[in-house]
């Protein structure tokens, strides 16, 4: 798969290999994922939580249900 993320405040796509899935977790497929704010303020300005991954509003597809989940 691939992700964004930030290397010397630039954005760049890189290849993540995928993780597997717990019998109480679920694997969804990412169909859009929002940046907000304090995304870019993490990334541009001298943040107290600096981070190279953003975005953390999204939306997808459930792909996988473990088997523990039962709603």
């Amino acid at each position: 798969m691939k992700i964004v993320s930030i290397k010397l405040k630039l954005p760049i796509v890189e290849n993540y290999q995928e993780e597997t899935y717990h019998e109480n977790e679920i694997i969804i497929k990412l169909k859009a994922c929002g940046i907000c704010g304090s995304d870019i303020g993490k990334i541009f300005e001298n943040s107290l939580k600096p981070t190279t991954k953003i975005g953390h509003e999204i939306s997808g597809v459930i792909l996988e249900i473990g088997s523990k989940i039962r709603k």
